[in-house]
């Protein structure tokens, strides 16, 4: 019986094998029967679709590139044989990222570029999968790094004005002894003006509390300008020295400068790393000395933001994490530059010069000069150096920096100054030297160190030497010089990651004085995980030993603890704990989450404060919806000392000759201008609220400058009677700009057209349809002449092109109409001749 059962298996495989090796021999055709009318009579021209092939035109494809996928785009496609070649013009290589000067046009006749005379460049498009393949050597690509797009994309935008606004009005109620009710009111705005490559900005406030009267702050105005050939900006106004070398300083003047931005990452100078852990999806707003200096949406979650703009070399980052649901959270991030270190032929630069912009009333404006510079030698070796001037100060640095490999960097330099002084008529010398070194570690572990000592207490900073040059007589400003300035400075900062185990943080920091046996001390220990269903739990405790203006040694701390779970649902909990010295603590509840598509936030909490002779709760609640035309946001607080009651409001306003005006969200200076023309209510990208106005436009923002940043339209969001081409597309802004990113498409009604020949047949299956004269959209003739057609305009004559094959007889035109009143299934019926053979 195995016998019998064995015999009749190797039979029935051979005979598989036979069957199926007959069947691949075989040519296989499409029958013309099977595709005719209903006469059984064939016009459709099947020898095109028997060799694989494809009628020319314009097909929707997927642009790869040595693997990497570039862009999604509609692309002409022109007949070589039974195959199909694009037809790119050198300026659509250009926007791919090839080199044009490696290709030439086909002949005189025609801008498609010649890809088949060139060597080592193979083009393969695959219809059923819409994937059009290049294969090209590195050399004829016009960028090796994957976050700088080509020079030749970027794009400086159009002529805009803009105008960005936050604001808000709330009154207050105190209760008990001494009861008192206000109103404060403020509004900031950030107007700008965008001609060519040329940026306008400035940041002004307005602020009232109370009966007191308001109080008009202008904050900066400059203009700026990209010169793209040498990787600079050019700044003139109110702005910040570089802080690359000497300590950053504010000013009014002229000063040009490398623009990081416009360089691959890993060539940039050095920034610091900001780490934290947003609730829901949040905007970073990180501040020095006040000024913002870096926006960004986060999702929620643990975040890292590595790719802040120059900073300095040392200093304190002010975060606010503006949640969703309306609540901020506020933490500092101290830092130290890490050694000099540049990559081989790097060239890093900053020369401004003007007045001193003094922070503090009564301090008399200085004119100055400032020059930085650092190059990356062979060797791992950087060399620096600076000098400084002005009244009555002269600095100078020089410096080197050496890579180490895996044993990090190091960094050595000497600063000297010489200063005279307003109050005391002599001149001061002084010498710094510092040393830095960092190392990031496979393990996860990284570590900074630096140190300053001071050799002399001689030695000045520009800003502190003009400080003293204020009003005649001022006290403050001569005990200000009075006061003993630095002797030496220490900081030390371990970061160890341990992945799913969690991320230790150790930092501290030490200052002595001359003239003084006093130190400052700093240190901190931080601890974060992500637990169990994406909840996060953060342990952090700090302590700082200082003196205080009455010269007694203080100490505080303080510790804290905050975890988040997910309820899911788009319901959130939070809990945080604060300790402080002399028995103070806080504890706090809370509850938020989402709505509307995650328009509508909510956030309630409950907050619990204790001192030693005194105990409160307060609760507390907030409300955020953000629409197409900005955000508008309310909060409600109650404890039994106060009431408060507030609204606020935030948006950007942009005016162009492309969109008019455009009421937006606020999203940053870098925007696009998102345009559709008489399509409302599409979303636009991943973030809540920001969708078409009536008119069909809106704007992103938040865009990399330099950068390939996609532009998507949610197809879910389309109304039913709109049809876009393409979804997403690709703009490379320069900093600054407002470029266009233009969606075409068509609205009107969807559309089953049954196309007839003059002599009765069906229009052959596998015509190609284009309507209006439209190559770049193509519709496919189906079973009985019909057609599918979407966005055919209502109570307008519409016009079909209809061609089944290469020669010129093969084609006709068809014309029809639909009405403006929609069906119930949405789509209509309409029956068609089409004439118009040419002869």
């Amino acid at each position: 019986m195995k016998k019998e059962y064995l015999f009749f298996m190797v039979l029935l495989l051979g005979s598989e094998v036979l069957i199926s090796n007959e069947a691949f021999a075989r040519r296989y055709e499409f029958d013309p029967q099977l595709i005719g009318d209903e006469k059984g009579k064939s016009n459709a021209d099947v020898n095109i679709l028997n060799e694989g092939g494809q009628l020319p035109g314009y097909y929707f494809a997927k642009i790869i590139i040595n693997g990497n996928l570039v862009a999604k785009r509609t692309v002409d496609f022109t007949a070589m044989g039974q195959n199909l070649l694009p037809c790119f013009k050198k300026t659509d290589l250009t926007s791919l990222g090839i080199d044009v000067s490696f290709f030439q046009k086909k002949n005189k006749d025609t801008e498609c570029v010649d890809f088949q005379n060139v060597n080592n460049v193979k083009v393969n498009y695959d219809s059923n999968t819409q994937r059009l393949e290049f294969f090209l050597p590195d050399k004829m690509l016009l960028s090796q790094d994957s976050d700088i797009a080509p020079q030749t994309l970027w794009d400086d935008g159009v002529p805009a004005i803009l105008m960005g606004y936050d604001g808000y009005i709330q009154n207050s109620q105190y209760h008990g002894l001494y009861p008192n009710k206000y109103t404060s009111r403020y509004l900031h705005l950030t107007p700008g003006m965008n001609i060519g490559a040329w940026r306008l900005r400035n940041s002004s406030s307005w602020y009232k509390n109370g009966n007191l009267k308001g109080k008009y702050q202008s904050l900066y105005t400059y203009l700026e300008k990209g010169i793209s050939s040498i990787h600079s900006r050019l700044t003139l106004g109110e702005s910040y020295s570089s802080g690359a070398i000497f300590d950053s300083f504010p000013f009014r003047g002229v000063k040009v400068e490398t623009d990081d931005s416009m360089m691959p990452y890993e060539q940039r100078a050095f920034s610091p790393v900001v780490r934290g852990i947003a609730r829901t999806q949040a905007r970073i707003e990180v501040r020095k000395n006040g000024y913002l200096i870096y926006s960004s949406i986060v999702p929620a979650g643990k975040f890292e933001l590595t790719n802040l703009p120059s900073t300095g070399s040392s200093g304190e980052l002010n975060v606010s994490v503006f949640e969703s649901d309306g609540s901020v959270q506020h933490f500092s991030v101290p830092f130290t530059a890490p050694a000099v270190a540049l990559r081989e032929g790097y060239f890093n630069y900053s020369i401004a010069s003007g007045m001193y912009n003094p922070s503090l009333a009564g301090v008399k404006s200085r004119s100055f000069v400032s020059a930085e510079a650092m190059y990356g030698l062979p060797w791992n070796i950087t060399a620096y150096g600076g000098i400084q001037g002005g009244q009555n100060y002269q600095a100078t640095n020089i410096g080197s920096g050496l890579m180490l490999g895996g044993f990090g960097a190091v960094s050595l330099d000497t600063s000297v100054s010489r200063t005279r002084n307003q109050n005391y008529q002599h001149n001061d010398y002084g010498t710094r030297f510092r040393l830095r070194y960092n190392n990031y570690l496979g393990s996860g572990l990284s570590f900074l160190f630096s140190g300053e000592e001071y050799a002399s207490k001689g030695f000045r900073t520009l800003t502190e030497t003009f400080t003293t040059w204020g009003q005649e007589n001022d006290k403050f400003h001569k005990d200000f010089y009075k006061q003993g300035s630095l002797r030496n400075q220490l900081s030390i900062n371990f970061n160890q990651s341990f992945n799913e185990f969690g991320n230790i943080t150790l930092s501290g920091s030490r200052r002595d004085y001359w003239k003084s046996n006093k130190s400052t001390v700093n240190y901190s220990v931080g601890y974060s995980k992500n637990i169990l269903n994406d909840s996060t739990l953060n342990l952090n405790w700090s302590k700082n030993n200082f003196f205080d203006i009455t010269n007694h040694k203080r100490s505080d701390y303080i510790a804290s603890l905050w975890l988040s779970v997910p309820f899911g649902h788009n319901l959130y909990s939070s809990y945080q704990m604060i300790s402080q010295a002399k028995g103070k603590s806080e504890q706090e509840l809370g509850l938020n989450g989402d709505a509307a598509d995650r328009q509508f936030y909510w956030d309630f909490r409950e907050k619990y404060k204790h001192e030693i002779k005194n105990a409160q709760s307060t609760s507390s609640l907030r409300l955020t919806y953000r629409g197409t035309y900005g955000e508008i946001g309310g909060n409600y607080t109650y404890n039994k000392k106060l009431r408060q009651m507030g609204l606020n409001t935030q948006g950007n306003i942009l005016l162009t000759k492309d969109g008019g005006l455009v009421f937006s969200q606020k999203q940053g200076d870098t925007l696009a201008l998102v345009s559709m023309p008489g399509v409302s209510g599409a979303k636009v990208g991943y973030w809540a609220g920001v969708k078409t106005d009536l008119r069909g436009y809106t704007t992103t923002g938040y865009l990399q400058p330099y950068k390939n940043n996609k532009i998507y339209i949610n197809p879910l969001s389309l109304p039913s009677d709109v049809s876009l081409f393409e979804t997403e597309t690709n703009v490379v802004p320069t900093k600054g700009a407002v470029v266009l990113a233009n969606f075409k498409g068509r609205v009107g009604g969807k559309t089953l057209v049954y196309i007839k020949l003059p002599d009765g047949r069906p229009a052959p299956f596998g015509s190609i349809v284009t309507m209006n004269g439209d190559s770049h959209e193509s519709s496919i003739v189906g079973e009985g002449g019909s057609v599918y057609l979407t966005g055919v305009p209502y109570k307008k004559i519409s016009t079909i092109s209809v061609r089944w094959g290469r020669d010129k007889n093969q084609q006709c035109k068809a014309k029809f109409s639909i009405p403006e009143h929609k069906t119930v299934s949405g789509i209509y019926k309409i029956n068609t001749l089409c004439s118009g053979f040419p002869a």
